[in-house]
C-alpha cells in the first residue's frame, strides 16, 4: 500500500499554517473532538484550520496540496476508534505535513514515533503545541 502522484508532492512552498484538520466529521464523536481541539489549540495561541466542507470547503487535487504544502501539522482524529485514516496519513506524507494523531488501529504499516506522532487525547493539544514550538523558526 502506498500512495499515488495524485496524493501531492513536495512544492517548496513556505509552511505558514500550522494545524490543519481535512475531513467530514462523520460522526458527533470527531465532531465533538474537532471543536475541543480547536479550544484547546485556541487556548495556547494555535489556530486549527478546519476543512470539513462546512466551515471551510473541501478541496482536492492541485488545491489540497498547496495547502497541504503550506502545512505544518496535519491532526487526525478518527470517527470511530476503530476507525482507517491511512488516506490522511498518506496525503499528509506526500505533502510533507507531519501527522499528530490520537492512538489508532494498525489498519496499515504507518508506525507511531517512526512516520506519525501519537498521543492520547487528553494530551494531543499540547503534543501538537510542542512541536509547533521545536520547530526552527
Amino acid at each position: 500500500m502506498g500512495y499515488h502522484p495524485d496524493c501531492g508532492r513536495d512544492l517548496g512552498l513556505a509552511r505558514d499554517i500550522d494545524v490543519v484538520w481535512p475531513g467530514k466529521p462523520g460522526s458527533r464523536r470527531r465532531r465533538r473532538l474537532v471543536f475541543r481541539m480547536r479550544a484547546e489549540l485556541a487556548q495556547r495561541g494555535t489556530t486549527l484550520l478546519v476543512i470539513d466542507g462546512v466551515h471551510r470547503a473541501y478541496v482536492f487535487g492541485e488545491e489540497r496540496a498547496r495547502l497541504l504544502n503550506r502545512t505544518k501539522i496535519v491532526l487526525n482524529l478518527s470517527r470511530e476508534k476503530w476507525g482507517d485514516n491511512s488516506m490522511r496519513f498518506f496525503l499528509a506524507a506526500a505533502n510533507g505535513a507531519l501527522v499528530v494523531s490520537e492512538p489508532t488501529l494498525r489498519h496499515s504499516d504507518f508506525t507511531a514515533g517512526v512516520h506519525l506522532v501519537e498521543a492520547p487525547l487528553d494530551r494531543l493539544a499540547e503534543t501538537v503545541q510542542a512541536y509547533l514550538e521545536e520547530e526552527p523558526r
